[in-house]
Parts: structure tokens; C-alpha cells; sequence
């Protein structure tokens, strides 16, 4: 008869790594615009660039990490580039005048990083102050409409107009955007500034998906090509007489998330004319690294399942049917469970279990069906075109 090796295989999905801060630049530049980012073209009220007496294009400054000299009149400008883990990096801008009394807008923090699960935020929130310089006295802070909140983000204002001015920028687990910057206009006597706040979450891994227990499943039918229905299988092994013939096997496997999945339905012993009948099934697993190459010779088996982990991902199953003759039979290794967080299990189904071949030597049923599966989770079960291996016994 033909006989299929039942391998789930599952994909393991890692838990998206941590996002926060690497590094961060500071730079500055000297330019006659409070309004004009330096290192970008002049242009006038029409949208042109401007040139210089040569006809070269007029830039608002130049950056470096040096601090330089202003002369009265000019505006000092401050970039800060803070770059993350994930590769992305935000700009922030703060400008100051060279003058009688220039006004100076400094935010007391002008990033933030929140904490955040494998999936979304972790509810909390952070406090940063306004403080507003004319010359060296400090004086009142009016905030404007704070922009650039994603979903489940809030920022409140507190005190503001006054010179504690300040804000609050609050997070829920609704929010799931990786960083971004927030801008601020912040009003000075008769000058608006603006202020970038920028934020990032730092994700945690997602916890790796272990196997919580294992329940082995029974149950007999009159026919090879016919699976018994879920309600007949029981965790005590049935007995195997002339009638019901074909003892049928699979697992039920508790996923530590809280997912249970099913192995196939396979044969794993037929009633024999002589009289033989099965005394007991010995159950053996093995965790390992491998997910093929598992043979009942490797050594480690035991009869309790081993916990898996990020190291030894596969948990393999195989039977040791002890006959009441004293014989024994073993079925092949399985993988039966994944160390992973979204796994998906690949299977066949197929028309009919076995092929029989009979006295005159014709095979009953003449051809058989099989379909390839996968369900991820535990969502619906969806074809899948891919490779499996039949064997013949």
C-alpha cells in the first residue's frame, strides 16, 4: 500500500527587533534667514534662486560640526540629525539671533524614546518643558497646535503662555508607528518659532512559541481508505479485531501563545489474520536542530516530549507498536511541533489512506487524490503548491 510520511512544517517568524536611538549629530551654520534651513537655495518671493555677482547659486549657510562665530544680525542655526537602529533618522532645527536680546526657544528634551511590545506601544508618556530665553532672562512660552501624531498618540499642553509652558506627549498600545517627529510652534513676543520633537518606539522580540503538552489521539475503523470522524478518537487505544481493523493516529499539540494544532490522521497498525493484536504503543520524541535527517537510530529520543527552544526548534515524534506475539514495529520519525511565533503547518490530504492490492492483482481504489495544505495560526486552511515526498512500503 502506499503510505505517507506526515511532515508539518512550520515557518518561524522572529519578533521584530528593538528600535531606538544609534547616534546623534549636532551641526551648525551661519545664515542672514531665520526662516531659510541653511544648506538650501535663496530663492525670492517668486519661487527663483538667486545668484551672487559670479552667477552662483546663493546658499543660507554652510553646516559643520564646529561652532562658529556670528556677527549682530545673523542667525545661528543648530541640526540636530538623530539616526536608529532601523536605519531611519529624524532632523530637528533650532535658531537664535545675533542681536540686542535675541530670543533663544530650547525644549528640555527634544527626543524620546517609548517602550513597545513585539506588536505596539506600552502605554506611558514623558513631560518636556519650553523654555524661552530673551538675551539671559527667561520669559513666556505661548505653544501652538502641536502636528504629526500618529494613531494612538495625544499631546496636552500645560501652563502654556507662561514661563513654565510645556507639554505632554502620551502613547497607548493602539499606536504601532515606528518613530516620527512632531512639530511645535512656539510663540515668542511677536515671533513664532518651530521645533521638532522626535519620537521612536523600542520593540521587544516577539517570545519564541514553545509546546506546552502533547496528547496522543486513537482510534479503529473497518476500512483503510476510510479516516475515522474526530468524535471517535479517544486518548486510550482501541482494541483491533476482525471487524476494525486500522488504528489511526495524531496529536494534538498546546502551543505556549495559547494555539492548539492538530497533526494529521495517519495509520499506524492493521489488524493481522493470524491472530496478532497490538499490547501497547510507545510514544518517543526528540528535540533538535534539524529538520530532517531524524532517524530512530539518532540518539536522545525519550519517552517524555522535549521542551524546544530558539536553538532546538523541532520536536520529533515516532510510535513503537508492541505486538502480543512479542514482535515490535516503529513507525517513522515526524516533526510534530516548531519553536517559532506565527507558525505555519504544511500537510496532504488525500482521497483515501491506503491502495490495496488484491488476490488477482488489481489495486482497489485504482488512484488516489492528494491535495497540499498549509494554515497559518490558526487561520482557514488554504492550498498550497508546493513539493512533498511519497514513499512506497
Amino acid at each position: 500500500m502506499l503510505s505517507v510520511s506526515w511532515i508539518d512544517l512550520l515557518n518561524v517568524n522572529d519578533g521584530e527587533s528593538g528600535v531606538g536611538i544609534l547616534r546623534t549629530v549636532v551641526e551648525y551654520a551661519v545664515s542672514n534667514s531665520g526662516t531659510i534651513i541653511p544648506g538650501t537655495f535663496i530663492t525670492d518671493d517668486e519661487g527663483n534662486v538667486l545668484l551672487d555677482t559670479e552667477g552662483n547659486p546663493l546658499y543660507s549657510g554652510i553646516w559643520s560640526t564646529e561652532i562658529p562665530t556670528t556677527s549682530a544680525g545673523e542667525w545661528l542655526w543648530i541640526r540636530t540629525t538623530t539616526y536608529y537602529t532601523d536605519g531611519t533618522s529624524t532632523v530637528s532645527y533650532n535658531v537664535s539671533r545675533n542681536g540686542e536680546n535675541p530670543f533663544t526657544i530650547i525644549l528640555s528634551n527634544e527626543n524620546h524614546t517609548f517602550p513597545a511590545s513585539y506588536l505596539s506601544a506600552i502605554e506611558s508618556s514623558t513631560v518636556c518643558n519650553v523654555y524661552a530665553y530673551q538675551g539671559g532672562n527667561k520669559v513666556p512660552a505661548t505653544i501652538g497646535e502641536i502636528t504629526g501624531m500618529p494613531a494612538g498618540m495625544t499631546v496636552m499642553i500645560q501652563n502654556n503662555g507662561t514661563l513654565n509652558s510645556k507639554f505632554m506627549v502620551s502613547v497607548t498600545q493602539e499606536m504601532i508607528t515606528k518613530n516620527g517627529t512632531l512639530t511645535i510652534p512656539i510663540t515668542v513676543g511677536d515671533l513664532t518659532f518651530e521645533k521638532l520633537f522626535t519620537y521612536s518606539l523600542s520593540f521587544n522580540g516577539a517570545p519564541g512559541n514553545g509546546i506546552n503538552n502533547i496528547t496522543e489521539m486513537y482510534a479503529v475503523s473497518t476500512s483503510i481508505s476510510i479516516m475515522p470522524e474526530d468524535k471517535m478518537f479517544t486518548t486510550t487505544i482501541p482494541e483491533l479485531d476482525n471487524q476494525n481493523r486500522c488504528l489511526w493516529n495524531y496529536e494534538i499539540v498546546d502551543y505556549s501563545d495559547g494555539s492548539i494544532v492538530a497533526t494529521e490522521k495517519h495509520i499506524i497498525g492493521m489488524y493481522s489474520e493470524d491472530g496478532r493484536s497490538i499490547e501497547s504503543i510507545k510514544n518517543y520524541y526528540l528535540a533538535s536542530t534539524q529538520s530532517t535527517g531524524i532517524t530512530i537510530d539518532t540518539t536522545g529520543w525519550t519517552e517524555i516530549p522535549q521542551p524546544i527552544s530558539e536553538t532546538l526548534k523541532y520536536l520529533w515524534n515516532y510510535e513503537t507498536i508492541k505486538y502480543s506475539t512479542g514482535e515490535y514495529d516503529s513507525t517513522e520519525p515526524i516533526i510534530i511541533g516548531v519553536h517559532g511565533d506565527s507558525a505555519i503547518s504544511y500537510s496532504m490530504q488525500i482521497s483515501h489512506a491506503a491502495v490495496v492490492l488484491d488476490s488477482v492483482g488489481n489495486f482497489n481504489p485504482g488512484s488516489i487524490i492528494i491535495s497540499a495544505k498549509y494554515q497559518q495560526g490558526n487561520n482557514t486552511l488554504q492550498d498550497y503548491n508546493g513539493r512533498f515526498k511519497i514513499e512506497t512500503t
